[in-house]
């Protein structure tokens, strides 16, 4: 069970893919939110993908009761099947998800402690420590530090007790497989997330394309996001074009599976903190992620290769006025952030000379 975003699955997908391994993928039934299945099965074409139809925000009814009736169909299915293990990579555990955990039927249970709990007298914990009685289960401690991000680290320890052995830090680093054809010099520009304040405002973006060399406005350029920032995208697409970027456009992608083909295909992405950084980093791709910080360590910054780079503001000095959360990205300059681009595409030397941006380190 994984019912939370697609950069969540993501993270678990190495470590589904060693459950994979040990009991076979087509005895594996994978439990994922409806956005995410298309990536699920496109990663696991072999294993069953339960689509969740599950609401994140109320719309009429309470939130509980409303997606208690949209999990109905697959609680049945969970209840049908004959399950030896149940493993979650949910570690926000709300109340319909932990019902569904252990009313599976699994002989045994795997997961972490729930981080929607804050102490022992929490009545989710209450709830957890009841249902617990249905079965055998082997609670692994969230861990509250880790060299990698805490969630990486969770579904490494989950899936290190499923196996009985310890699992590397190398087997658990994401990554995944998509049809995406030979790199084709595009740019894949993905500025937008679910949370504005993780977003790096536009006027910025356009001063960083703007300090990029003039050689650059004639690779293509795909804006990717989801259908309820086309009309946002809309006005990143007239700011490109202005620059001189004549070769942008908006890239419509059916699901998620195309959108992780699409960053897979490109020669580098650019992003801020969403899941386009998310499958990037899995695919190995070139890209520079513009990382607000909120969360830092849970689910990032995590890389597998030094052409991959998340730019975070640097820690305030002393005597500094407090700087917002909001106003993380006051700290990033535009020229920094187009000198890292010339240094990951690999032409920090001369074009960065020509783009007249001074060599920077990172923050």
């Amino acid at each position: 069970m994984k019912t939370d975003g697609i950069g969540d699955f993501v993270l678990a997908v190495s470590a589904i893919r060693l459950l994979a391994e040990k009991f076979g993928e087509e005895k594996l039934v994978i439990a994922v939110l409806s956005a995410v299945a298309p990536l699920a099965r496109m990663q696991f074409p072999a294993a069953k993908v339960l689509a969740m139809p599950l609401l994140s925000k109320r719309r009429v009814l309470n939130l509980f009761a409303a997606n208690a009736l949209r999990a109905f169909p697959a609680w049945l299915t969970i209840l049908r099947e004959k399950f030896s293990v149940a493993v979650s990579f949910r570690h926000h555990r709300n109340y319909l998800q932990s019902f569904l955990l252990f009313t599976s039927g699994a002989g045994e249970l795997f997961l972490t402690d729930n981080m929607l709990s804050h102490d022992k007298k929490n009545t989710r914990d209450r709830v957890e420590s009841f249902l617990s009685f249905l079965k055998k289960n082997d609670f692994v401690a969230y861990p509250e530090t880790a060299i990698l991000p805490l969630d990486l680290e969770a579904n490494r320890r989950v899936v290190s007790s499923v196996l009985g052995r310890e699992v590397l830090v190398e087997e658990i680093l994401p990554k995944i497989e998509t049809r995406a054809g030979k790199r084709d010099g595009s740019i894949l520009f993905s500025p937008l997330s679910s949370t504005p304040i993780k977003d790096y405002p536009l006027g910025s973006w356009m001063r960083v394309f703007g300090a990029l060399p003039e050689g650059w406005k004639s690779r293509p350029i795909w804006l990717v996001g989801s259908p309820a920032q086309r009309e946002e995208l809309g006005r990143y697409l007239a700011g490109l074009r202005e620059k001189g970027f004549r070769e942008s456009a908006i890239l419509e992608t059916a699901d998620v599976a195309e959108l992780a083909g699409a960053i897979a295909g490109a020669s580098l992405t650019l992003t801020v903190d969403t899941a386009s950084a998310h499958i990037a980093c899995a695919c190995g791709n070139a890209a520079v992620i513009l990382f607000s910080g909120l969360h830092r360590g849970v689910y990032g910054p995590w890389t597998k290769n030094e052409r991959q780079v998340w730019i975070e503001a640097a820690e305030e000095k002393p005597g500094e006025g407090a700087r917002k959360k909001s106003h993380w990205h006051k700290a990033i300059s535009p020229d920094f952030v187009a000198s890292e681009i010339l240094r990951v595409a690999g032409g920090e030397g001369e074009l960065a000379a020509r783009a007249g941006i001074e060599p920077a380190h990172q923050p």
